[in-house]
């Protein structure tokens, strides 16, 4: 019996697509006149056949996209536009949304095609005009067909009526990654690998789509930005060609692409192919993959890489993540994802620069966050401990405080950036600087497990509004106790990870960062006159990290400690820096320093 369906339907499609206008005008006097709205009707009941299977669904469906490229006033019926609607949700059997997606490709297809038909032929009505003369104006003009209203006999209006309707839903089939690992095959071509199809076909159709001007380019950037990490290449490389011819043609696309919302779509649709692999394949490893690094990759050498303005604003988009996680004065650090900030901590670090002015301005921006939160984070973070008890496994009861640069008076403690983004807060000269060096020579001489347990447990000076008070309610407001602080923990302790990662590939001197800005022309020259040296060899151990620490109280302390082994080594590295006195002790310490943040995370490995 579905066998006889499947060629019924395939007859009655193959009527109306190219025998429709036939049927309605004829005039048989034994049998009434076929109706093209009976045959809709016919199409949409078997369409919604209860106990139809998959195959006559999908054959139903593609008669209804017949139809509408011989009549796309059918696209006004009610029952088919809510067959065409529920077969482009993401729920739907892949199968369907192959076909649904096909039908809006050849509907598209058709109208360009009847627009270039149109199109030529009223050219060569208005060249006879010109070669006849004002003579034959009468004879020549009898054969333009003025419309007499707006949109007669134009159906491009309507087919582009639905797909505006229908565009969001066109969008999220092209960051689709769902498998359907629980049907049969219908098809050799429908197997359990189809998602990479739908996202093909999707990619088809906003190629189409916007090629026509139906929907405006720059409410396409997301999606094409995230399709350049596809892991087929196809794909990848049609998306960023895609998104490269209209960035060409529009400024507001060029500006688009250093906006937030690439990065997050891009984010999203990497957990999405994380959390459903291909069949007989296992998740891809933990960070970014290398199909994902590829495509960022090509993307920032082919659209943003040659226009400075442009780099700039990319770069400064990718730390602003981490600086609005780690501000806990706004609501920032409760609502931020950290699967958002590996993943742009990885791309940073994949980005291919050319020049020495894109890691050094990088870094900049780094550090700038670095020395606005992390004393403030550091503080509130231990205060929530203190406040909550939280404890991890096997852990003593004290705190161990990882700020080893709070001895003093509080003025000299004030975490303003290094002049040109420096590594750490400015400090006084003398007894500020020989605190901090001596500081770290004591935490270096501790375990790691008990580390600088003694240093610097005083609470924040009363004279200075440090993270208790009316600052600590704003700062935890909209989150529970304690998840924030753990949050923007995790985001300076990814910012110091790439920090060190910069640093080592790119074989980076304290001295240069200090000296660099980006707002001082001669300094950001000289560097753009410099070719980048790549050291191979360096990690981002991103992997090691706890990205499930805020929702866990139990690994808040975990955080804690590791943020402050990194934060150590920052300062550190700058108190060595700005001092008079540069000896083989001070040297070592930034050694023991680095043998112990390693020592956490092989722990933790």
């Amino acid at each position: 019996m579905n066998e006889c369906h499947h060629r019924f339907l395939f007859i009655v499609g193959q009527l109306v697509r190219h025998g429709g206008g036939i049927l309605q005008g004829s005039t048989l006097t034994d049998s009434p006149t076929v109706d093209i709205k009976q045959l809709l009707a016919i199409l949409v009941s078997f369409y919604n056949m209860p106990k139809g299977s998959l195959r006559v669904k999908e054959k139903a469906l593609e008669g209804l996209g017949l139809l509408f490229v011989a009549h796309p006033a059918a696209l006004l019926e009610p029952a088919a536009v809510a067959a065409m609607q529920q077969a482009l949700q993401p729920s739907a059997p892949i199968p369907l949304k192959l076909k649904v997606l096909s039908n809006l490709l050849e509907l598209l297809k058709s109208e360009e095609e009847g627009l270039k038909v149109k199109q030529g032929e009223t050219s060569e009505a208005l060249q006879q005009q010109a070669e006849v003369g004002e003579r034959g104006t009468g004879e020549a003009g009898a054969g333009l067909v003025v419309p007499v209203q707006n949109g007669e006999g134009d159906s491009l209006n309507l087919s582009a009526g639905f797909i505006q309707s229908n565009w969001e839903a066109v969008k999220a089939l092209a960051l689709d990654t769902t498998t359907e690992l629980h049907q049969q095959p219908t098809s050799p071509l429908h197997d359990t690998q189809s998602a990479a199809q739908v996202r093909r076909r999707a990619l088809e159709v906003m190629e189409a789509v916007l090629r026509g001007g139906v929907m405006p380019p720059f409410s396409a950037v997301s999606t094409l930005f995230a399709l350049t990490t596809d892991p087929n290449r196809d794909v990848s490389e049609r998306a960023l060609r895609v998104l490269r011819k209209e960035a060409e043609k529009y400024i507001e696309v060029r500006s688009r692409l250093a906006t937030l919302e690439g990065l997050q779509a891009a984010s999203f649709f990497q957990q999405g192919l994380t959390q459903h692999p291909p069949s007989m394949q296992s998740p891809p490893p933990a960070g970014l993959s290398e199909d994902a690094g590829r495509g960022m990759a090509a993307l920032y050498a082919q659209l943003l890489q040659p226009d400075r303005n442009l780099r700039a604003s990319f770069l400064r988009i990718l730390v602003r993540c981490f600086d609005t996680a780690s501000d806990l004065l706004s609501p920032g650090s409760a609502t931020a994802d950290p699967q958002l900030l590996a993943f742009c901590a990885h791309v940073a670090a994949r980005l291919p620069f050319k020049r020495c002015d894109e890691p050094y301005t990088l870094m900049h921006l780094i550090n700038g966050t670095i020395s606005r939160r992390a004393a403030f984070v550091l503080s509130a973070q231990k205060a929530t401990l203190n406040t909550t008890g939280a404890q991890g496994p096997g852990q003593p009861d004290a705190h161990p405080s990882t700020a080893p640069f709070q001895e003093g008076p509080a003025e000299e403690r004030d975490t303003v950036a290094a002049p040109g983004g420096g590594d750490g807060p400015m400090q006084r000269e003398g007894g500020a600087q020989q605190s901090a060096v001596s500081g770290a020579e004591g935490a270096a001489a501790e375990t790691p497990g008990e580390a600088v347990r003694d240093q610097g447990q005083t609470a924040p000076q009363k004279g200075r509004e440090g993270p208790s008070g009316r600052s600590r309610k704003q700062s935890t407001a909209g989150a529970p106790g304690g998840r924030a602080e753990c949050t923007a923990s995790l985001a300076l302790t990814m910012l110091l990870m790439l920090k060190r990662y910069l640093k080592a590939t790119y074989s980076m001197s304290e001295d240069r960062i200090a000296a660099f800005s980006p707002d001082l022309p001669d300094k950001r020259k000289q560097e753009e006159r410099m070719p980048v040296s790549v050291q191979e060899g360096a990690d981002l151990p991103l992997h090691h990290l706890r990205l499930e620490a805020p929702h866990q109280p139990s690994l808040w302390k975990e955080q804690y400690q590791l943020l402050g082994f990194l934060t150590q080594w920052h300062w550190l590295l700058y108190s060595v820096r700005v001092s008079s006195h540069v000896t083989m002790r001070s040297w070592t310490l930034l050694k023991c320093m680095y043998l112990r943040t390693s020592w956490v995370l092989v722990r933790r490995g």
